[in-house]
């Protein structure tokens, strides 16, 4: 509440104060912005990656290796390959390097956690990329803000 206190005491005038306008067109300074962002919008592409992230390949090499232990259920693990099998988000490859560091010596509670982070981001096979190539930004989707300088 201070604050609004504040900032009307800044703007207050008399009534006979003369009202000030600017000395440049806003309008045409948005159709600028505007018609300079959608430009760069289209122009920018996503990078394809190439190979698995670091982490990941670690981890799908270690459910490799570990699909040769019978005491472990195949198909978790066969699931769990599948669902990393294409690159994820750095968010969650953060969330899957300390996933892994913190259960690679226990086996079977890495892959319960693996499996619980494959169903918190739905990282099922069947399941949509997170990442997707979409639809080129249109004008009328963007709603640019502006404030006005009081002097």
């Amino acid at each position: 509440m201070d604050s609004k206190y504040r900032i009307y005491d800044l703007i207050r005038c008399e009534e006979d104060t003369p009202r000030v306008e600017a000395d440049f067109d806003i309008d045409s300074i948005l159709s600028e912005v505007q018609t300079k962002l959608l430009s760069e919008l289209a122009t920018q592409t996503a990078v394809p990656i190439e190979t698995l992230p670091k982490i990941q390949r670690e981890v799908q090499i270690f459910l490799r290796d570990l699909s040769r232990n019978p005491q472990i259920d195949r198909r978790c693990i066969v699931d769990l390959l599948k669902a990393l099998k294409r690159p994820l988000p750095h968010p969650l490859l953060r969330d899957l390097q300390a996933i892994y560091s913190s259960y690679k010596e226990h086996p079977s509670r890495l892959l319960d956690e693996l499996l619980k982070f494959v169903e918190d981001y739905q990282l099922q096979e069947n399941q949509e990329p997170l990442v997707s190539v979409g639809e080129p930004i249109k004008e009328e989707e963007i709603e640019l803000v502006v404030y006005m300088t009081l002097s």
